[in-house]
């Protein structure tokens, strides 16, 4: 009996160590095993907080995470506060970083708008660039949203519905004078009408996609001039009004393809083109996270035409991360201070050049086109870009010194900007702001008077009247540059 005893009593004390050991593994807070996760290799980076902070907006309706989210944004005291206890001080405090994440906002709905008056026929005569980009836009859109949230209309003076089973059916069927295409009054069609029109059927949930060869139709009352001046105001205007209601961002996209039929030009003179390249433009308008989260699932860029895109948008993300490169760039001796990572000291030259390199957050624009742009930065008087270069995944190619990568590689930088000074005796204070400037293309493909067309084919009349009103009405609204600041000793 005294060795059952022993036994039962051996079998119980394990038994409720098996108790206490479930249940504190079962009571541990989902927060903390997701953050233990993340550390699996060890370390908590700064794209591990990205992740932590996405994962948490996208799990804000879950009992377990709700208490972390405050009006859709992160509670970052009390996270930060866990964090502490599971990182420990000395690694937190290590921790320079300034999360991006941002709700992964879907849009309920997309709208598709396709400009079907007379000066657009000749995109849909034949098989064209036109029809091959809008036909894969349209299946992506409905591949990711569904096909019930995706709508197509044709738009002039009003709004006509679309009806469609197959999608490149649909759009291989499309030729001017038959139906579906051949609907409305094709006659009229007014470019700050049809944004207008668009924007005030864009909610904050949705999506709208306005396709048009984006030609101002001018007052013959006024001169050239003066009639894009005007039309350049009251596209400011629309695009303020609408600003009212949320903080719209706008996606344009040039794009290239045959044309075949009459041109109008700003005297409504007809020049006959036969599968000529003319530009047209895909607007992606909508509220800024839900137009993010459409431009991170397709890549436009790749569609068949595609030549030039731009980004308009309110905050531009004022809080830039970035980090010094101690190895990559470099040109010349220094010491990096060890106290404050923005300052170099004792510069020294080498043969009389010095340069210097910067890793930086650029993953929340999605024009990686304009910030490739040197144009699109200004630098303190005394320096210039030597070169601005997206980061290779897993550095492969390198790019980065090995050095640099071993500290930086989970940090979620992605690209590297190379610059110098100018002047020998170059001031120590930097700075270098990211201003989205109105990119060349823009002026090298407006046109002023296009009753020339056939030896001005890759040009739009008065488009970069257009772009100056939509981009007057974001800076009226003031715009937030990312900026870099460094101290640089001699």
């Amino acid at each position: 009996m005294k060795i059952n005893k022993l036994l039962l009593t051996t079998i119980a004390v394990l038994l409720l160590c098996g108790i206490i050991m479930t249940m504190n593994s079962c009571s541990e807070k989902p927060i903390v095993s997701k953050i233990k996760e993340l550390m699996k290799d060890d370390e908590f980076s700064c794209q591990d907080m990205d992740n932590l902070h996405v994962y948490i907006l996208e799990n804000k309706d879950n009992r377990n995470f709700r208490s972390f989210v405050q009006n859709s944004t992160i509670d970052t005291l009390k996270l930060n506060n866990i964090l502490k206890k599971e990182l420990g001080d000395n690694n937190f405090k290590k921790l320079s970083c300034n999360s991006k994440a941002t709700p992964n906002q879907r849009a309920k709905n997309i709208q598709l708008y396709l400009e079907n008056s007379g000066s657009m026929d000749g995109y849909v005569n034949g098989i064209t660039e036109f029809e091959a980009a809008l036909a894969d836009l349209v299946v992506e859109a409905q591949d990711y949203y569904g096909k019930e949230n995706l709508a197509i209309n044709f738009i002039n003076s009003e709004i006509i519905p679309a009806q469609y089973d197959n999608i490149n059916s649909f759009f291989k069927s499309l030729s001017p004078g038959k139906k579906p295409y051949n609907v409305g009054n094709k006659s009229v069609s007014e470019l700050n009408e049809l944004f207008k029109t668009v924007l005030s059927k864009t909610s904050k949930e949705d999506i709208s996609i306005l396709i048009s060869d984006c030609i101002y139709s001018l007052d013959k009352s006024r001169s050239t001039i003066q009639g894009l001046i005007f039309q350049q105001s009251l596209t400011k205007s629309v695009f303020l009004e609408k600003s009212k209601e949320f903080p719209l961002s706008a996606y344009v996209l040039q794009m290239n393809s045959s044309f075949s039929g009459k041109y109008f030009d700003k005297e409504n003179k007809v020049t006959l083109l036969d599968k000529q390249p003319r530009p047209y433009y895909i607007w992606i308008l909508g509220e800024e996270s839900i137009l993010k989260d459409f431009l991170n699932k397709h890549n436009p860029s790749k569609y068949q035409g595609f030549k030039n895109s731009y980004y308009f948008t309110n905050n531009l993300n004022s809080d830039l991360r970035f980090e010094l490169l101690k190895s990559t760039g470099l040109v010349g001796r220094v010491s990096f201070n060890r106290e404050k990572n923005t300052i170099i000291d004792d510069i020294k030259p080498q043969n009389g050049k010095f340069q210097f390199a910067v890793a930086v957050d650029f993953t929340y624009n999605p024009d990686q086109k304009t910030v490739l742009n040197k144009g699109s930065y200004k630098v303190t008087p005394g320096f210039e870009i030597v070169s601005i270069q997206p980061i290779p995944e897993e550095n492969q190619p390198a790019l980065i010194h090995h050095n640099d990568w071993n500290k930086i590689s989970k940090s979620g930088y992605s690209h590297v900007i190379t610059i110098k000074p100018t002047v020998p005796n170059f001031p120590s204070d930097f700075n270098l702001s990211f201003i989205n400037s109105m990119p060349k293309w823009i002026e090298s493909s407006n046109i002023d008077d296009d009753s020339d067309i056939k030896n001005n084919l890759d040009k739009t009349f008065g488009f970069k009247f257009l772009i100056q009103g939509i981009q007057s009405a974001y800076e009226y609204k003031g715009i937030k540059y990312p900026k870099i600041e460094l101290t640089l000793n001699k």
